[in-house]
């Protein structure tokens, strides 16, 4: 509970930052992700924050938790620079509008267990996505952020990946599985520990099972020999897993054809 409490006070920091900044704009705030539904790893968690706002929402509100994110970043405590901010009036992030910021999986999150740290409810206003919604959000990610040249050396260069510590390497093994968890599991948010377990009791032993098993423990500790082993188990089952997600994927958007050929095409450039 100590180690949690360092990202809660991120959380309540930012929230502060927020109503000075938005004022009668910001209608509540919620804590999200693990720090709300369980699982928080002061190693290598996110700290969520998602702000509900009195709308009409503009594109010029991004601009403003732009400005909260950085200067609650630039205070340098502890676990600052997790901060992540998700942000809407309840139109925006029931998808009605486009404006704001609330893929899909945070949106069902913010439903199920956003925590409210300030304000009115308002999750209660807020529809849970349909199956359909949760799987497109995985595939567009997929495509649009994990497509960047950045991200795809990420998971193509595992020496890279490695170096990067246990955030940036857990984060690469686990998407994918976290990805492959909601394909099955489309009502609920599972923590890494939860689809990490899942997919280990799902499929054979092999390069992908002993890296999901590693990752799960570089969430919670990071030995002087971790880098080495990391870059190996990455390099021999990093592509391959996300390749699997992939396929999972594109056969489930059966529906959306044009996504699902980015989706395979993507997956197909990641062994180029």
């Amino acid at each position: 509970m100590a180690e949690e409490n360092v990202g809660r006070r991120v959380a309540e920091a930012a929230v502060e930052a927020a109503r000075e900044e938005f004022g009668d704009h910001l209608r509540s705030a919620y804590v999200l992700g693990s720090l709300a539904h369980g699982g928080f790893a002061p190693l290598v968690s996110d700290v969520d924050v998602a702000l509900v706002l009195h709308g009409p929402a503009t594109e010029a509100d991004g601009d403003t938790v732009t400005t909260i994110t950085a200067r609650i970043r630039a205070t340098g405590m502890p676990l600052s620079d997790r901060l992540s901010m998700f942000w809407g009036d309840v139109p925006g992030i029931n998808g009605e509008t486009g404006i704001g910021r609330f893929p899909a999986l945070d949106r069902l999150d913010l439903h199920r267990h956003g925590h409210l740290a300030w304000g009115e409810p308002t999750a209660h206003l807020v529809e849970p996505p349909a199956h359909r919604d949760l799987l497109a959000g995985a595939a567009v990610f997929a495509v649009e952020i994990l497509g960047r040249p950045d991200r795809v050396g990420e998971i193509r260069d595992p020496a890279t990946t490695a170096a990067g510590g246990p955030r940036k390497a857990s984060k690469v093994a686990l998407f994918p599985v976290r990805f492959l968890h909601t394909a099955t599991h489309p009502d609920e948010i599972a923590t890494n520990e939860t689809a990490g377990r899942h997919y280990l009791d799902t499929t054979g032993p092999g390069p992908k099972a002993d890296l999901i098993r590693a990752a799960l423990g570089w969430r919670e500790k990071w030995d002087d020999g971790e880098p080495e082993r990391a870059e190996a188990l990455l390099g021999a089952a990093a592509v391959p897993l996300y390749q699997e997600f992939a396929a999972v994927y594109a056969t489930l958007l059966a529906d959306r054809p044009d996504l699902g050929a980015r989706l395979t095409t993507w997956a197909r450039d990641l062994a180029r």
